[in-house]
């Protein structure tokens, strides 16, 4: 809204998409052409990050996934978008990217919306464990 004249993206966890999902309806409705790529590996991934590098790893309900169906995409976000009036294309392979952008892109009027499944040496994980405190 700022920048009217140039093309906005938005490139989003799903953790952090997921607490402003209201504003898909606010894009909706004031026709924001602003385009969202979510990276979905169902976890919230700063949290996630402290998880790691305090607690060894031990997590404490930061995966957004159903635990209970783990194979399961959880929560739908293509059918959230479609609630909320708003194109979404999900692309689960690097390969299929460039072309499942190009539709996204071509769309000047409205917001678009893609979400995208990140492999685990592509997240943004941290890699290093804590090193135990001295006390």
């Amino acid at each position: 809204m700022a920048c009217p004249d140039k093309q906005v993206v938005d490139i989003d966890g799903d953790g952090s998409f997921l607490m402003n999902i209201q504003e898909l309806a606010t894009a909706h409705i004031e026709k924001i052409a602003a385009k969202a790529i979510v990276l979905n590996n169902q976890h919230l991934g700063m949290v996630m990050q402290w998880e790691d590098k305090f607690y060894k790893g031990n997590r404490g309900h930061t995966y957004l996934g159903d635990p209970d169906n783990r194979k399961q995409i959880y929560p739908d976000y293509i059918t959230i978008a479609r609630g909320f009036n708003v194109p979404c294309e999900r692309v689960m392979y690097k390969k299929d990217l460039r072309r499942r952008c190009s539709g996204c892109w071509t769309r000047t009027s409205r917001i678009c919306w893609m979400s995208s499944f990140p492999t685990p040496s592509t997240c943004c994980r941290s890699s290093r464990r804590a090193k135990p405190s001295r006390r």
